[in-house]
Order: structure tokens, then C-alpha cells, then sequence
């Protein structure tokens, strides 16, 4: 992520290819469709339930977390007492986001 908040996407080390991301280009990300709709199955989440719920490993959980935040379309709210857990829900973007990729989905399997 830039210092003015964008995440980008980058080639290899050689090759290096800088493209910001914009719309929707985080659902593009890989794992960010499932993070997205994991949250909205499953409501209200912690990122240790999120990992185990889509079997994919925490750093790119933390990273898909942290790009569909930036979005809009998660909110993440640090509990006040220990174990202090950052709980992540969707923002009312994100419901109807993942509304629109479930009824796709619905369309498709028809």
C-alpha cells in the first residue's frame, strides 16, 4: 500500500509492473471472493474463524482483509479487552456487494 492508501499489484522482482488498484480490481485478488463471502455467511468474524472457515492460509487472510477494508466493504473493529481480536463484519457496501456475487452465482448454477 501507498503512503495515500492505494494497493497495488506487482510483477516479479525483475519484472517489476506497478498497477493500482481501483473498483473492482480487490475482488479480483485471489481468496478475496471467498474472505468476502465467508463474512457474509458467517456474519460477525474474527480472522482466526475466517482462516478456518475457508481453509486458506492467515497471511493472505490478512492481506484480503485488510484490501477489502480499504474498499469499503469490511468493517474492522479492535475488541477492548484481551485477547483483543480484530472483528470483521461488512459494511453495508459489502452486504450488498456480496448480494450481487450470490445472486451471479445463483444465475450461473442454474
Amino acid at each position: 500500500m501507498n503512503p495515500n492508501g492505494i494497493f497495488y499489484r506487482t510483477g516479479s522482482i525483475r519484472g517489476r509492473v506497478v498497477i493500482p488498484y481501483a473498483g473492482l480490481d480487490v475482488l479480483e485478488r485471489k481468496h478475496a471472493m471467498k474472505v468476502l463471502m465467508s463474512v457474509r455467511e458467517n456474519g460477525c468474524m474474527n480472522k482466526t474463524e475466517l482462516v478456518e472457515s475457508i481453509s486458506v492460509g492467515a497471511s493472505s487472510v490478512s492481506t484480503r482483509i485488510d484490501e477489502l477494508s480499504e474498499a469499503g466493504l469490511f468493517h474492522v473493529e479492535e475488541e477492548e479487552v484481551p485477547p483483543f481480536r480484530k472483528m470483521i463484519s461488512l459494511t453495508d457496501t459489502g452486504e450488498q456487494v456480496a448480494e450481487l456475487i450470490s445472486s451471479i452465482h445463483g444465475k450461473l448454477s442454474d
